[in-house]
């Protein structure tokens, strides 16, 4: 016995219950394919074609840092699926050692046994005497502690030893035999009490989401047993999907028993120095006969040429895709993803479906995303690969619009490229002429950033014509240059700065010279009973006008020679449902639809500002130009809108019918006579100095039509106005409508 007690002093019997190195990750992604996530066929699980957790994620679920040990003959580096029917008859590897079934499975022959045995002897009384020499003799524990560190040392020397000779962690393969610093391990790990989990190589991982794991799974406050740790693996990963991290994963796991902590170790994906790589590819139809590639729409053609229209005429072919050349360039789709080197890797799906592929609402860069996968390089790191069909970047329109500032009907051609630059740059160019109107206007905007709002900006340089019949002494056209951030301090406060240079239609050819801000805020939404909802707006206009014969001395006169100005406006609007669909349940309710618009201006607004406010100030039933030029306003609308069915035709949608009535209040400028203003040596502007008048009020009710014909948006109003005038009026274009999605 005390021979056997010397041998167990000479072998060093580890007592620490923390087991030795993690083991080797899974694969990633997984031999035979790139794993796919994203909105195509609403797989957002990130599984593999074979249905696959994606990166192996099963596999990397491990049961008490455990992997399964390979076979004969399987690579090492595999890891074999553990499910809770197989785990209680796989053979367990717990950080480089083994974990038997039953003692009885794995020692079949005497030798074994005997050895065994011996090895079980020589354990426990190693065991007892570190206990003695630790409690009883001086320097016991400093002594204890100089072995473990040293035997810790040296187990780290030998696997880095076998790293790098391209060797996986030792084990003991002999009849799955266990060591005797397993033994322990065991032993303990079926005693000792779990108090809390942590994850200490952990980057994302928050430790509200480690307790959670722990609390759900039965590891806090239970033992540290295959089940539970996995049980919790479980829970981690997925918080991992959840959030975002999907080349993440739970690796391993380790006890401390003194602190009654489990330690997870997890393999955490850090983005490539290059985030982002883009396969672009398009889709050719193919000739089953000749084995010709041509575009799907030409195969259509040939077709139905050639009779090879099915019965009810349609047309069918084989399709595949092949690369081609791409504009978009990988650095962008990586800034508007929030990829950085070196940083976690974390996708996300509103990111993605909102800044990148929304093709569907015209904006998108990517008409269809074929798959999109992340991909492991040499060192570990992660890249998206991106294998897309880009959309045709440029469009031609045409249209009919109306005049803000003259309420005339305007014809307009316009030209836009969607991807400039290759970073979802975007310039638009419009040119419009109203049949009354002595030259055309021109816009021309650049946007840029386009795939990062929080820095996209929009610079708009433009010439339009805004004269207006009636009003003598009225500017007749604007030209200037526009600065506008779309976020400007946040997502719904929007920016703008101007200068611009007015013309007036008088015998002196008069100018004013403009600069002022713009702020949008808004809208803010609210939800309302019954399924309402609500929202506000507000939007301000801050300027001045530069008097160019007082800036003598340059900028430093500025102050001196600046008019300042200002207008301001809100607008509120409700949708209200007033009971279920009369028709079907997937049809609109009838509605109670309100709008309420305020306006207020200073004495010194630009005449075609004043011009712009009376237009819209629309009281149906009435001319917009009988306003003329107004300071403030108040115009309300209440709307009771009837969802309509009409028999299925391709020529005329389903519409409503909506009985309306508006108001308006307000206050109108007038302007000195234009003569006097010519003789007048002080007042140099046709567009300042107005006179305030009489309040006016208008109102109106009726009943009007609304449709979709041949895709565009009719409306159709029979009025009565307050004066007892009866009237009709068409137009285009959709109600006033809250689309938020809340």
């Amino acid at each position: 016995m005390l021979l056997l007690g010397a041998m167990a002093i000479l072998t060093g019997a580890q007592t620490t219950t923390a087991f030795g190195g993690p083991p080797r990750p899974p694969r990633f992604p997984p031999t035979g394919g790139n794993a796919y996530f994203g909105p195509d066929e609403g797989r957002g699980d990130g599984a593999d074609d074979d249905g696959n957790s994606f990166g192996n994620a099963k596999s990397s679920v491990l049961m008490c840092a455990v992997v399964a040990r390979p076979s004969q003959g399987q690579d090492d580096t595999c890891i074999q699926t553990l499910t809770d029917t197989t785990a209680s008859k796989t053979l367990l590897q717990v950080r480089g050692g083994g974990i038997a079934d039953t003692m009885s499975r794995k020692r079949n022959d005497l030798a074994t046994g005997l050895k065994d045995a011996i090895d079980d002897t020589l354990s426990y009384w190693g065991g007892a005497l570190d206990f003695l020499d630790t409690r009883f003799l001086p320097g016991g524990r400093t002594r204890q502690r100089e072995k473990a560190e040293a035997r810790s040392a040296k187990a780290s020397a030998t696997a880095a030893s076998r790293q790098a000779k391209g060797r996986g962690p030792k084990t003991n393969r002999k009849q799955g035999r266990l060591t005797k610093e397993e033994k322990k391990a065991e032993k303990l790990a079926g005693t000792v009490i779990v108090k809390s989990v942590s994850a200490p190589n952990s980057t994302v991982l928050p430790t509200a989401a480690l307790a959670d794991a722990g609390r759900q799974s039965g590891l806090v406050g239970g033992k540290f047993v295959p089940e539970t740790v996995q049980h919790c693996a479980a829970q981690v990963d997925q918080w991992y999907r959840r959030a975002g991290y999907l080349a993440n994963s739970v690796t391993g796991a380790t006890l401390d028993a003194d602190a009654g902590v489990a330690k997870l170790e997890v393999d955490e994906a850090t983005v490539s120095s290059q985030p982002v790589d883009i396969v672009c590819v398009k889709e050719v139809a193919i000739d089953d006969r000749t084995g010709e590639t041509m575009s799907p729409s030409a195969m259509r053609r040939k077709l139905m040429l050639e009779g090879g229209a099915d019965s009810d005429g349609s047309v069918s072919f084989n399709t595949t895709i092949v690369e081609t050349k791409g504009k978009t360039k990988p650095a962008a789709i990586a800034a508007a993803m929030n990829l950085r080197p070196g940083e976690p890797f974390k996708f996300d799906p509103p990111r993605w479906s909102n800044r990148i592929e929304s093709a569907s609402s015209g904006e998108g860069i990517f008409s269809r995303v074929w798959n999109l996968a992340p991909v492991r390089a040499p060192d570990g790191s992660v890249q998206l690969r991106v294998v897309a069909t880009e959309a045709p970047a440029r469009n031609l329109e045409y249209g009919v619009t109306k005049s803000l500032y003259n309420d005339i009907w305007e014809g307009e051609v316009g030209f836009s490229h969607g991807n400039l630059f290759g970073s979802g740059e975007r310039l638009d160019l419009m040119a419009r002429r109203g049949t009354r109107e002595p030259h055309p206007s021109f816009n021309a905007k650049f946007t840029g950033n386009a795939l990062t709002p929080e820095s996209a900006y929009d610079l708009e340089a433009f010439s339009e014509y805004i004269g207006v019949t009636g009003h003598e002494g009225g500017a007749s056209s604007r030209r200037g240059l526009t600065v506008r951030f779309p976020r400007l301090l946040s997502r719904r406060i929007r920016g703008s700065a101007s200068m611009e240079k007015t013309a007036a239609r008088t015998a002196a050819g008069e100018h004013d010279h403009l600069i002022h801000s713009n702020f949008d805020i808004g809208p803010y939404y609210q939800k309302l009973p019954s399924n309402g909802r609500s929202s506000v707006q507000a939007t301000a206009n801050i300027g001045g006008k530069l008097d160019l014969s007082k800036m003598q001395k340059g900028i430093a006169d500025t102050p001196r020679a600046l008019t300042p100005y200002s207008s301001y406006a809100a607008t509120t609007r409700q949708i209200i449902p007033l009971g279920s669909s009369p028709t079907a349940a997937n049809k609109s309710p009838i509605t109670l639809a309100l709008q309420h618009r305020g306006t207020a201006s200073t004495s010194e607004l630009p005449q075609h500002e004043a011009l712009a406010i009376g237009f819209a100030a629309r009281v149906r039933g009435y001319s917009p130009r009988m306003n003329g030029p107004l300071s403030s306003s108040v115009v309300g609308t209440a709307e009771i809108r009837i969802p309509v069915t009409l028999p299925a035709n391709s020529l005329v949608n389903d519409g409503s019918v909506v009985i309306f009535s508006d108001w308006m209040a307000a206050s109108r400028w007038t302007i000195r006579d234009i003569k006097n203003k010519v003789k007048s040596k002080t007042a140099r502007s046709s567009a300042s100095a107005p006179l305030l008048s009489k309040p006016m009020r208008k109102a109106s009710a009726g009943i009007g039509l609304r449709s979709v014909l041949q895709g565009i948006p009719v409306k159709v109003d029979f009025t009565i106005t307050d004066d007892g005038k009866i009237g009709a009026n068409m137009a285009l274009g959709m109600d006033f409508n809250v689309n938020q999605r809340m």
